[in-house]
């Protein structure tokens, strides 16, 4: 259902964290942090990149910091519930030794993207972060559109239960076998000190551990007054809520 130009910019929207292109969308400055960790733009990108600025010209260098992890859409893109309507919500983890500065700038080529794409009819939402931030409990910029507050456990949940990783480091978690679950920090330390992965080539959002009934009773309140709007998602997310608790 997305036209031309929306098509365009999701499709380059990782090569646009990878690069600081004056022609691109979001450009705010050459010093602005880039350079995804793992990333190759495919064909796709490069051509997208070069519909949206004709004088862009990828060259492949040596990046001295990476300072971009990984970009990942979560929430209704990666469920049943998207539709036409729906916003586009994305994380854009970067690293944990970003100084204010240069966090400010970030965010402000952020805000360049969004308003482009609000231009063209896309609405999107993206939210600059840290794993090791999200693990110590800053929250404060990111959306908890699905529960309405500062629900952590819940939070984590969508994002692991609908993440798409569209760039960089996939998420320790998903080496998780369920039955570890209960036991997240001992088997991923038991991984990553016997060099089963390295800790340098994953994120580390932290596990799930049990989720608060306070927390149940916020997000099922939040669907509640979210379903005036939407009513056949919220209900899809009521169920989901029920069959946790059950």
């Amino acid at each position: 259902s997305l036209q031309a130009p929306q098509r365009q910019l999701l499709t380059a929207l990782p090569l646009l964290f990878h690069v600081n292109h004056p022609g691109l969308p979001g450009f705010a400055g050459s010093t602005v942090p880039s350079g995804i960790a793992d990333y190759q733009p495919e064909r796709e990108a490069l051509q997208a990149a070069r519909a949206l600025a004709r004088s862009f010209d990828y060259q492949r260098r040596a990046h001295q910091h990476l300072r971009i992890q990984a970009l990942y859409a979560m929430g209704s893109l990666g469920s049943l519930g998207q539709s036409v309507g729906s916003d586009i919500e994305l994380w854009l983890c970067h690293d944990d030794e970003l100084d204010p500065a240069a966090q400010r700038s970030l965010r402000d080529k952020i805000d360049g993207i969004e308003r482009y794409g609000a231009s063209i009819g896309l609405d999107l939402h993206i939210f600059p972060m840290s794993a090791d931030g999200f693990r110590r409990g800053e929250m404060s910029q990111l959306s908890t559109e699905s529960s309405g507050q500062m629900q952590p456990r819940l939070l984590l949940e969508e994002f692991y239960r609908t993440g798409v990783r569209l760039a960089g480091k996939p998420a320790l978690w998903w080496l998780v076998p369920p039955a570890q679950e209960d036991h997240y920090p001992a088997y991923t330390a038991w991984l990553l000190d016997n060099r089963f992965v390295a800790a340098a080539d994953w994120l580390d959002f932290g596990g799930l551990d049990a989720i608060s009934p306070e927390e149940f009773h916020g997000g099922a309140r939040w669907l509640l007054h979210k379903s005036i709007d939407e009513p056949y998602k919220a209900l899809l997310k009521l169920m989901l809520f029920e069959s946790y608790v059950g």
